[in-house]
């Protein structure tokens, strides 16, 4: 295999889902709003102005539609891979509101157990699983050879990307909670890291912009979402 080389990487989040509208637990299968598909082609106008090599998906509707936007304005190939999905909630809540008393006390009881490892609702991704997932993910793109990469992908799968990048490979529960708390992307918002390959004695990862999405600003696209 080559050696790494230095990258840039721009994440994006997928335009406006309908589950994202309903404030609902979403599932695999959800799939763009009409205003999630205006973002997203308003975002892929904007990625036609930088220089990459790939643009790299999620295999959920939401997010591998928004790439689609990305790889026919920019004429890059597009490559899904399942590393980048997002984080699905216990089988039996996907579809069902946050507020029911189900949704909330499952919420509760997930935050309140960040910090166990062998903690599980029943079939979801804890904490550990989603944070070893985003290392994995990360060496993925540390050794792929394109130099520029746009990754499509998920609000919840970014900040456990932002938190392993953070705290170079090992899980933080409590950081990753504060971020949860506090950081939330837009709907087809733009994250730029970089990363040195030779970095030895700090972490190889950068981040540079988190959540810029300026290129919704003049269509009054970016309308807030309900948090969690």
């Amino acid at each position: 295999m080559s050696e790494h080389v230095d990258k840039v990487v721009y994440f994006v989040r997928h335009g406006q889902s309908e589950q994202n509208v309903g404030n609902v637990f979403q599932g695999g299968d959800a799939k763009l709003t009409e205003l999630g598909e205006r973002q997203a082609h308003f975002v892929a106008e904007r990625m036609a102005h930088v220089v990459a090599d790939i643009v790299l998906a999620s295999p959920m509707p939401r997010a591998h539609v928004t790439a689609q936007y990305v790889a026919a304005a920019t004429g890059l190939p597009l490559e899904t891979h399942p590393l980048f999905r997002e984080y699905v909630p216990p089988s039996e809540l996907t579809g069902r509101s946050h507020d029911t008393p189900e949704g909330a006390a499952y919420i509760q009881i997930m935050l309140d157990r960040m910090g166990d490892p062998d903690w599980h609702h029943s079939d979801e991704e804890n904490y550990f699983d989603l944070h070893a997932r985003a290392c994995e993910a990360l060496a993925h793109l540390e050794a792929r050879e394109e130099a520029r990469i746009i990754v499509v992908s998920h609000a919840g799968f970014m900040r456990a990307l932002l938190v392993a990048m953070l705290t170079e490979g090992e899980p933080d529960p409590l950081l990753a909670l504060r971020l949860i708390r506090c950081l939330k992307p837009s709907n087809t918002g733009v994250t730029v890291c970089h990363y040195q390959a030779t970095a030895t004695t700090r972490s190889p990862w950068r981040l540079v912009t988190w959540n810029d999405h300026a290129h919704l600003a003049e269509a009054d696209l970016s309308l807030p979402e309900r948090e969690v």
